[in-house]
């Protein structure tokens, strides 16, 4: 459903949940999520939609996820350049435009802990977020991101509380995930 306000000359989209106001989805990927996609597929081009009704989709990485990621690889058994250069491609692949944390992001970061804070005391330790994450979620925040894809729940809750929508991930790319784990996991322990 796509709404125009004439007064204001927004348009407002709504699909599946989401409420959109702007003429630009920004999507935030978390590390999670990038980690998620890369053991999934070779192939960015996977998860981009085909005819998607909505206006231009930007992607946004945060630069310590490139650098989560890139870790995460290595203790996963990929060599340092087929790590490098798996993250280069789903960059590529979907022109990841990459947030660098600035002076100006420690109001957000306040922003993004307190909320996680309220998270945590509602919902449970399991919800705490890492030092790390809130940075992530701070630079999102920052630059006005409209949806995050995410697979930890903390970041989850703590985002939606910020007013961002969320996308989590689909149980088919958990599995698929914890198998691309295994796999890579015998080859490093036969």
């Amino acid at each position: 459903m796509i709404n125009t306000n004439k007064k204001t000359k927004a348009n407002t989209f709504a699909s599946g949940g989401l409420i959109i106001k702007g003429n630009i989805i920004k999507n935030g990927i978390d590390t999670s999520r990038l980690l998620n996609m890369m053991l999934c597929s070779d192939n960015p081009g996977e998860y981009k939609i085909a005819g998607s009704p909505f206006p231009p989709n930007l992607f946004y990485i945060h630069k310590l996820s490139i650098s989560e990621c890139f870790g995460l690889l290595l203790e996963l058994g990929f060599k340092k350049e087929e790590a490098r250069n798996k993250i280069k491609r789903w960059i590529d692949g979907f022109s990841l435009s990459i947030i660098h944390r600035n002076d100006s992001y420690m109001d957000y970061e306040k922003i993004v802990e307190d909320t996680n804070s309220k998270v945590v005391n509602e919902k449970g330790d399991r919800f705490k977020m890492g030092e790390n994450d809130i940075i992530i979620l701070a630079g999102f925040l920052k630059e006005t991101i409209n949806i995050v894809h995410v697979k930890d729940k903390g970041f989850e809750e703590t985002a939606r509380r910020l007013g961002i929508n969320v996308i989590t991930t689909p149980l088919i790319d958990l599995e698929k995930e914890k198998k691309a784990k295994e796999k890579l996991k015998s080859k490093i322990n036969p």
